[in-house]
């Protein structure tokens, strides 16, 4: 359904990449073939896979995009940490190449 979908954007000119995605599927093999087909079909970085029971779980798409959410966070924070540690060091090479007495 996905990809159809994809191809009709296409077909009338539009990007499938602008549009975001949410894809739920019971069997983890499933969303996990359903995350790499994302990829294939190139539905781009709105494009989110949960997995869970729809009928006994009716916020799943939401949870599911709740928790990319969270895990963009946490590696915007990552990422933040490894900024202060790059800086950190050359801070103190910096430091270092300054106070050396050669």
């Amino acid at each position: 359904i996905f990809r159809s979908a994809a191809q009709y954007l296409r077909r009338a000119g539009e990007d499938p990449a602008e549009r975001g995605w949410v894809m739920l599927e019971l069997d983890p093999l499933a969303a996990a073939g359903a995350a790499v087909n994302a990829l294939v079909w190139e539905l781009g970085p709105r494009a989110f896979v949960g997995c869970g029971d729809v009928l006994a779980q009716p916020d799943l798409a939401e949870d599911t995009l709740a928790r990319a959410r969270d895990m963009a966070r946490h590696r915007d924070d990552v990422m933040d940490l490894i900024r202060f540690a790059i800086a950190t060091r050359t801070t103190d090479r910096l430091l270092d190449a300054l106070t050396s007495t050669k």
